[in-house]
């Protein structure tokens, strides 16, 4: 059901631009929380250490990986035996350089790939032969496309790595290391910078609620997600772990590093879905394997278009 006619005034100015989505003017989903999906958590100790500092681009963070590799520190830890860790990653890429509207467009069945569209995807590759990924002694190149993303996850905890990029969810891990004494340094995060030109984009899923069209009492389910997203409820469910879209969400946690999440969520202005739940599974997979292989080496960009076109035609055949 369009909410547009049934809303409170002002209500919708309550919320993040980016999580209010609608499609022809029309509204059909109000956001209850919100996972980013892919952020940069790094050891602060050692940045400060290094004086180093968030980047505020892509070129800066390529420039801080390579400082940290050449200080014998493993710039990144990342496991991505499953494919969605980077593929994940890869989805922001595209989202960045060209815009929710047309890296959507990759994803649907049939279109065909135009290498110009993948021409981010290059980071990927730049950052493999950096060698963000790999460190002798502690990590063999290659060994992304065997490690799980848990591995790489307790490898970031345990002080191996600098730097490591996963979603929101990561939160509750840090805070149990940090409750049971076991982390023995200091985290800070930042968002995936962007390329010169490009647009502040991130990868997020959105989860909240939308209002069967044949209800009896369409005011009085619209009046139920008001009160259910108003300041008061809201507080409670942040308590529980969940990001709100709200823009006074910041109030409801003392967490800096909740805090950070949800500045990063209020100030940018473009959203654009994980492909495992933004579009058909078969599509997104045939992109996370396409991102695997272009960090394990076993392709490279100039046949990629080419391979993800030649799957599309495979599920083509299969009616998917």
């Amino acid at each position: 059901m369009d909410l547009t006619p049934h809303l409170a005034p002002g209500f919708l100015e309550q919320f993040v631009s980016s999580a209010i989505q609608k499609q022809n003017g029309a509204l059909y989903f109000l956001p209850q929380s919100i996972d980013i999906s892919n952020l940069v958590w790094y050891d602060r100790d050692r940045f400060a250490r290094l004086r180093l500092h968030e980047p505020g681009t892509l070129g800066e963070w390529l420039k801080l990986c390579a400082r940290l590799r050449l200080n014998g520190i493993l710039p990144l830890a990342q496991g991505n035996r499953d494919l969605w860790p980077m593929g994940n990653f890869g989805a922001e890429l595209l989202g960045q350089s060209l815009g929710a509207e047309k890296s959507g467009c990759l994803f649907q069945p049939r279109n065909q790939i135009n290498l110009e569209y993948l021409r981010r995807l290059q980071t990927l590759i730049e950052m493999r032969d950096l060698g963000c990924f790999d460190l002798p002694g502690v990590l063999e190149r290659g060994a992304i496309g065997a490690l799980g993303d848990i591995d790489a996850k307790v490898l970031f905890l345990s002080g191996k790595s600098a730097q490591h990029i996963l979603g929101s969810w990561f939160l509750a891990d840090v805070q149990d290391a940090r409750s049971k004494n076991e982390l023995k340094f200091s985290i800070g995060l930042f968002p995936v910078p962007p390329g010169d030109g490009e647009a502040d984009a991130l990868t997020a899923v959105t989860t909240g609620f939308l209002v069967n069209p044949t209800t009896r009492n369409p005011k009085a389910a619209v009046e139920f997600l008001e009160l259910l997203l108003s300041k008061k409820y809201q507080s409670e469910f942040a308590k529980l772990g969940n990001l709100s879209a709200r823009r006074d969400a910041v109030e409801f946690t003392s967490d800096p590093l909740a805090q950070r999440m949800l500045e990063i969520l209020a100030t940018t202005p473009v959203i654009v879905p994980p492909p495992d739940t933004g579009y058909r599974p078969e599509q997104a997979a045939v992109f996370y394997e396409m991102c695997g292989k272009l960090l394990t080496g076993r392709l490279e960009l100039p046949r990629a278009a080419q391979f993800w076109t030649n799957e599309k035609k495979n599920l083509a055949r299969k009616g998917l």
